[in-house]
């Protein structure tokens, strides 16, 4: 309780609110059906916050947000919390609505705010409204813990029997259906929930769980005890069921947090609660792992039954042993430090029992078994012992691959008698066994002379299947090393703008202009880096203040509180929040946010009060609710113009659709730049003059702006205009903002393509435009080209184009040195004729074969060395009759398959041709050629049309 509820002594104080086995056989007190209901009506919105459904609650929040601000009554409650929290969640949020306004996309930072909006009423609502007692604070923990229980208890259902989750799916389809979409159960490792985020998941499990703990322990009878038992009981076993590793790292730090920080009245009840908790629910969590991923199956009730059993279990387990431990623990008060210390002990021995205590496996139908291990470069020998047969297929990856989640396959077969080759660099090794059902393997290993044998563990005994296949790499986790690479990323994006950042939604807007190879994610996946990226320096500061400042005052007031106040819970739920969005995205999703903010108001609401402000706390206040006020009707107007451009914008027709645009882009701040490029696009052939003229303005206007999508559509319509420098410019600007995408390079060249070869346009004029401007046009496309292959050479992940970009580019590095003016009939032979010449095709991955060519060949001075089978690949724009031909070293020893009309081959001296017709319509596939021989020399691979 804060220190201001002392001084009020019309509320009453709960010094003698400590449950003792007495305490909880008093009368049961009546239902909350108010708390119950709020619970419900929050799930619901929650699971319903879905890209189109968020914007208009974001609209409704910042209107009760004003209300509550100005509400009569708030002032005076308000008034005695004043502190620096407070006005560090008011600099959070206005320095977030700030860069709405400058950031690279107003787009992405809209929807990133609307979270903020919506989580910042949940703060405002508790700040304001909450009066202090104990009674209304556990409420507010109730509301939180029961949302997190129905979050958990719907997941765990949706991963196994789905009745429910499909019932749920069906209440929330009218509001957008997002829920059907996600799955909840990843295959023979952890529930993914029913926001398919499941470290997200897990956060919010945790600040659950750690709210239980503390309803727990405050319980007054035994209803409330049931109650809480149920809240910890589901919200834990869906926390472990998640299996976040990085989350399970910081919650078993901030659950020593809370023991620490207990009254010594409490302490050895919260040790044997979280103990009970532990045990029930890493043996529920195993039980449940049969019914996992089998909707409509017998086993798939078990995880809803096990989540039943595991509240049960709590209740009485605690009530008829619990209880009476911790009564003996406090008749002797020093015995609770050897007995938490035995705790970790016996934890610590469970841990190294339970990774070593292994066992024969037996695969289900299917299954596959999936082990790591980390043996240095060399040879190894499988040794595997099984009553059928088993196969394996062995990965290695290095530490390029983890990042890239890529591998190496060492062998794939039978796994009697396997051997394979660990390359140098190897991070981790995969062992992946497959088997018919009731296959058992009783074991396996691998040895080489210099390492001896290693046996592959298989069953481990002690650990739910779902842990251990989760261990499995642990030394190299794909997902931890790539958390690196997003923090890497993330810094540089952090050096273009250090003070103030680029504005919120700005990583996913920049990211693929900085990355090393090709991934997808919106966040930096660490909130202190997102910051930066968003916020610059101003913006971390604000955070690491609101972070630090609720926790000194939680430290400050605690020499105040009284027997029922919240500051360990609270400290612990703080750290839990600080320490996980160190590793993950929790901050920046809806769903975890408001769950964070009131963490924030409940610290306020129990700490604040004594911050330095006594003497200018009604001026404090005011300004307080004055820019609640403010930036809420700010933000309505805002969102209005939001949601009227978006409803204008999706009943345009033809006739109205540039009067609708133009109404657009003044009515709304944040997606301008959509109605702008709607309307430039569509301008292409329009002859009014003045439509035309304002579409060349609002391009102009577009080309300033940094963004992942409109460079790329501003090239068409600048060349439409006449404007190649412009055009080209946009192309240069649209592959280097987006360089990791290969998406952005193919459109590029596409759309030179379509420019300039008189196969894709249908016409001559391109030959013309080639034959005015040859050097000119040549000279840019090639640039373009460069800076691929500049890309290429600095990043871990080789981008190739489609096979027509493919040949569209050795076309223009052969017309390159053709005189326009002399050989305009040549410059049209190589367009229209040829296909594919080995010597002038490109080779952007650098390892001297053309990349239209994969397969079992290599490069050797200036010569083609073919090993196996080799393909090449082509796409022509004209059908007809085609050659091709093959000059080697011994063309006896050459096989070709080509799969088409009328193939005719034939040997002339070291060259072997084959002509064929390729008359399909232009649907989009490639001609696939096959060339096999073995250590076969080719000079050169021709493909030209002949009945041109």
């Amino acid at each position: 309780m804060s220190k201001n509820s002392k001084r009020n002594p019309s509320k009453k104080t709960s010094e003698k609110q400590v449950p003792t086995g007495d305490a909880i056989t008093k009368p049961a007190a009546k239902f909350d059906i108010k708390t119950g209901a709020f619970i419900l009506l929050g799930f619901l919105i929650l699971m319903a916050l879905t890209a189109d459904f968020v914007k208009p609650v974001a609209l409704s929040a910042v209107l009760i947000t004003a209300l509550i601000a100005f509400s009569a009554g708030t002032k005076k409650e308000l008034e005695k919390r004043i502190c620096a929290p407070i006005f560090a969640m008011a600099a959070y949020v206005f320095m977030g609505a700030v860069s709405t306004f400058y950031a690279l996309s107003g787009k992405f930072a809209l929807n990133e705010f609307c979270k903020i909006i919506i989580s910042f009423l949940v703060y405002t609502a508790i700040l304001f409204l909450q009066d202090g007692s104990e009674t209304s604070v556990k409420k507010t923990m109730t509301l939180f813990s029961g949302l997190s229980a129905l979050l958990s208890f719907f997941s765990i259902e949706a991963a196994s029997a789905r009745i429910l989750y499909n019932g749920l799916c069906f209440i929330l389809k009218p509001l957008g259906g997002a829920l059907a979409e996600f799955g909840a159960y990843e295959s023979g490792t952890r529930i993914s929930s029913i926001i398919d985020a499941p470290n997200v998941f897990a956060g919010i499990t945790a600040l659950g769980t750690l709210f239980a703990v503390y309803l727990f322990i405050r319980s007054k009878n035994k209803k409330e005890l049931f109650l809480s038992s149920a809240l910890l009981g589901i919200n834990a076993l869906g926390f472990l069921l998640s299996f976040s590793m990085g989350a399970t790292a910081v919650f078993i730090i901030s659950a020593l947090v809370y023991i620490a920080l207990s009254v010594r009245e409490e302490r050895a009840r919260v040790i044997v609660l979280m103990l009970e908790t532990a045990l029930i629910t890493l043996l529920m969590s195993g039980l449940s792992y049969a019914g996992l991923g089998h909707p409509g199956e017998a086993v798939s009730f078990l995880p809803v039954a096990a989540a039943a059993l595991e509240v049960l279990l709590l209740y009485f387990i605690h009530i008829k042993f619990g209880e009476a431990l911790v009564a003996k623990l406090n008749k002797n008060s020093k015995a609770v430090l050897p007995f938490f210390g035995g705790v970790i002990l016996l934890f610590i021995l469970f841990a190294a029992l339970a990774l070593n205590i292994t066992g024969a496996y037996q695969f289900s139908g299917g299954e596959v078994l999936r082990r790591g291990a980390y043996p240095t470069s060399g040879k190894y020998d499988i040794t595997a012992e099984s009553d059928k047969n088993v196969n394996v297929k062995v990965e290695s990856q290095n530490r390029e691959q983890v990042m890239m989640h890529i591998s190496t396959v060492l062998y794939e077969g039978p796994a009697k008698n396997a051997s394979f080759t660990v390359p140098n660099g190897s991070e981790a090794v995969y062992f992946n066994f497959s088997a018919d059902g009731g296959t058992i393997l009783k074991s396996a290993s691998f040895s080489n002379p210099g390492n001896g044998k290693t046996d592959i563990k298989l069953k481990y005994l002690l650990l739910p299947e779902f842990i251990s296949n989760r261990l499995q790499g642990l030394k190299a986790n794909q997902n931890a090393i790539q958390r690196t690479v997003f923090f890497e990323d993330g810094m540089k994006l952090f050096y273009k703008s250090p003070i103030y950042g680029l504005g919120l939604g700005s990583f996913e807007n920049a990211i693929k202009g900085v990355q090393e190879f090709y991934y997808e994610t919106k966040y930096v996946h660490n909130h202190y880096i997102q910051m930066l990226v968003d916020e610059g320096i101003i913006g971390l500061a604000i955070f690491l203040f609101l972070i630090l400042s609720s926790a000194y005052i939680l430290i400050k007031n605690r020499k105040n509180r009284t027997g029922g106040d919240m500051f360990a819970v609270l400290f612990a739920s703080l750290f839990m929040i600080a320490g996980h969005s160190a590793v993950e995205v929790v901050l920046s999703t809806i769903t975890y946010l408001p769950f964070a903010f009131a963490v924030f108001a409940l610290i306020v609401v129990s700490a604040g009060g004594d911050g330095g402000f006594e003497k200018k706390r009604r001026y404090a206040c005011n300004g307080v609710r004055l820019f609640t006020a403010g930036f809420s009707l700010l933000f309505t107007v805002l969102l209005l113009g939001n949601i009227t451009a978006r409803n204008m914008a999706k009943s345009v027709n033809d006739e109205n659709l540039f009067s609708q645009m133009d109404k657009a882009i003044k009515l709304d701040v944040y997606e301008k730049n959509d109605y702008l490029i709607t309307y430039v696009v569509n301008s292409v052939g329009v002859s009014d003059e003045t439509i035309k003229k304002r579409a060349d303005l609002y391009a102009d206007e577009l080309s300033k702006v940094k963004s992942n999508t409109i460079q790329g559509k501003l090239i068409a319509y600048y060349f439409s205009r006449g404007k190649e420098d412009k055009a080209f410019e946009m192309a240069k600007e649209s592959v280097t903002y987006t360089s990791s995408d290969k998406n952005s390079w193919i459109e590029a060249f596409s759309i030179f393509e379509t420019i300039f070869d008189p196969a894709a346009k249908k016409d001559l004029s391109s030959i013309f435009l080639i034959k005015n401007k040859k050097d000119y046009y040549v000279k840019h496309i090639l640039e373009i080209y460069d800076l691929l292959k500049q890309h290429n050479e600095k990043s871990m992940e080789k981008i190739k184009l489609g096979t027509r970009n493919n040949i569209f580019l050795s076309k223009i590095m052969e017309i390159k040195d053709l005189d326009s003016k002399k050989d305009l009939s040549a410059i049209m032979s190589v367009f229209s004729n040829e296909l594919f010449d080995s010597s002038k095709a490109i080779d952007l991955d650098s390892n001297s074969v053309p990349d239209l060519i994969t397969g079992n060949i290599t490069g050797e001075n200036g010569r083609l060395k073919l090993n196996g089978t080799a393909a090449l690949n082509v796409n022509p724009k004209v059908y007809g009759r085609y050659r091709l031909a093959v000059e080697c070293d011994h063309p006896e020893a050459l096989t070709m398959n080509i799969i088409a009309p009328e193939v005719k081959t034939q040997t002339v001296g070291d060259k072997v041709y084959a002509d064929f017709d390729i008359n399909r319509k232009m649907d989009g596939s490639d001609t696939v050629i096959e060339f096999s021989g073995e250590n076969l020399l080719i000079d050169k691979i021709t493909l030209l049309r002949t009945d041109n």
